[in-house]
């Protein structure tokens, strides 16, 4: 191999190599192991480097590759769910940077304790270390840096519902990352973007975004990069209704991230292999995969993902009809989703409330479905509008405001909705008509819903249609 010798030649670390050799390299030359072995996903290995480069550097004394060898060691631990170790390193490395004059890698340290910070759902600080390191960026002209910092903003607008604002800084640093040639970062740009996108229900375009995404990290080498990317194609399929290719591409998240010893591409894993399930009705499956996504998020200190796994699981007790244990979890998914401020899992959280206390009869249910109604109009979540949409009709059929529920479930019929959109209004029409006793309207309505669940089932093997047309075909209208 031919390389330029630097000034810290005399620093030399042994390299082990794969058929047993040995030979010598510089520090700052070693240390680029490390960094392969974290992006193909090797991180016990990246760990052990990364810890002996920085023994090395700390005898070396020279301050820029001490401060080099901290900032690594501080990615990798970062990875490993070690995030108070790796700030407390960052933090060292930043005053190395900046003490010799590394002001562009000083900033990246600023983004990484950032992103650490915006992981725990503290948004407010990781924006004010993000602004830091745009700063820098901007002046020292480092466009990939402007990229990489443009698109952790679009994230934290993400996980807090506000699409819009996401996506105004996805598109500028997309076509930024495109104009440079920025391959790494466009691959993550086009990820995160393509979740935006099917958060507010554009599969097919997300869809398309997500290969574009995978074949940039298998190009790039980026191994847990494709893993993740996988994982979002196989939310896309979930929500289509094709669990079986949903379930393939999870086992290849799970299998993945075993192998590297990723507890956070666990716990996805995890948290889509249990959502899978409960959509086929295998609840206990679902519950035992919930709670081990829950255990590794609790471990890994983010609270949003917390959140949103306790939401999951309140919903396989509620579908079990275990109400104490879906009330309790439902309570803390709502609780800990505000706190963190990720509307996106809020608004489902006070749908599922509304939907657990009507079905206990309890007082309340307005209320919390006001709110999920509020914050999923506000944040474009169509999904969820639509279900608390159609409960709140329910609520007011309920209070006895018979006409005037069914006449807006009407005005919705006219929408142009979805199969399972229309199966299900079809439905609420047919309980609402036979509790007015009006039969002749009513199996009409019950024809129609039947058709549409049965065509569903079908398609999907869905166990919420599977109860449905069990119901509609056992009913006498």
């Amino acid at each position: 191999m031919t390389m330029r010798l630097s000034r810290l030649a005399a620093y030399r670390i042994q390299w082990v190599s794969d058929c047993g050799g040995g030979s010598y390299y510089p520090l700052d030359i070693h240390m680029r192991q490390e960094t392969i072995l974290l992006t193909i996903g090797w991180w016990d290995q990246a760990y052990r480097v990364s810890r002996d480069n920085l023994s090395a550097a700390e005898r070396s004394g020279a301050p820029l590759p001490l401060a080099n060898c901290r900032y690594n060691l501080a990615g990798v631990l970062t990875r490993m769910g070690r995030n108070q170790e790796a700030i407390r390193l960052y933090g060292e490395a930043l005053d190395g940077f900046q003490a010799t004059g590394e002001r562009v890698r000083a900033a990246h340290a600023l983004k990484n304790i950032g992103n650490i910070h915006k992981a725990g759902a503290g948004y407010q600080e990781a924006k004010e270390y993000y602004c830091q390191a745009m700063e820098i960026f901007k002046a020292m002209d480092a466009s990939e840096g402007v990229v990489d910092v443009e698109m952790n903003l679009g994230n934290i607008f993400a996980d807090q519902g506000d699409y819009r604002r996401a996506w105004d800084h996805y598109e500028r640093s997309i076509a930024l990352a495109r104009r440079l040639g920025y391959s790494r970062g466009l691959f993550y740009l086009l990820y995160n973007a393509a979740t935006v996108l099917k958060e507010q229900g554009d599969n097919q375009t997300a869809l398309d975004m997500y290969q574009e995404s995978l074949a940039l990290g298998h190009r790039l080498g980026d191994r847990r990069g494709t893993i993740m990317a996988m994982g979002n194609i196989g939310e896309i399929y979930l929500e289509m209704g094709e669990y079986q290719r949903a379930m393939d591409e999870f086992r290849q998240v799970q299998e993945g991230s075993r192998d590297m010893g990723d507890l956070a591409g666990l716990a996805y894993a995890a948290e889509y292999m249990g959502r899978t399930h409960y959509q086929t009705g295998d609840l206990d499956r679902a519950a035992g995969l919930l709670k081990q996504c829950l255990q590794l998020f609790t471990q890994l200190g983010e609270r949003a993902s917390q959140a949103r796994a306790r939401g999951h699981l309140g919903m396989v007790w509620l579908a079990m009809g275990d109400l104490a244990r879906a009330r309790t979890a439902l309570e803390e998914a709502v609780r800990e989703a505000e706190a963190c401020g990720v509307r996106y899992d809020l608004c489902e959280g006070h749908y599922h409330c509304a939907e657990l206390l009507l079905r206990s009869g309890e007082a309340g249910a307005g209320e919390h479905n006001r709110s999920a109604v509020q914050i999923s109009r506000a944040i474009g979540r169509k999904d969820v509008l639509f279900l608390a949409e159609v409960q709140a009709l329910k609520i007011d059929f309920g209070d006895g405001r018979h006409e005037e529920s069914l006449a807006c479930l009407g005005d919705m019929m006219e929408r142009e909705n979805t199969k399972c959109q229309k199966a299900m209004l079809y439905y609420e029409q047919w309980r609402m008509l036979k509790a007015m006793g009006n039969w002749t309207q009513a199996e009409v309505a019950r024809h129609k819903s039947r058709q549409l669940y049965r065509e569903l089932l079908e398609e999907t093997g869905n166990a919420r249609c599977r109860e449905r047309l069990a119901e509609l075909e056992g009913a006498q209208a």
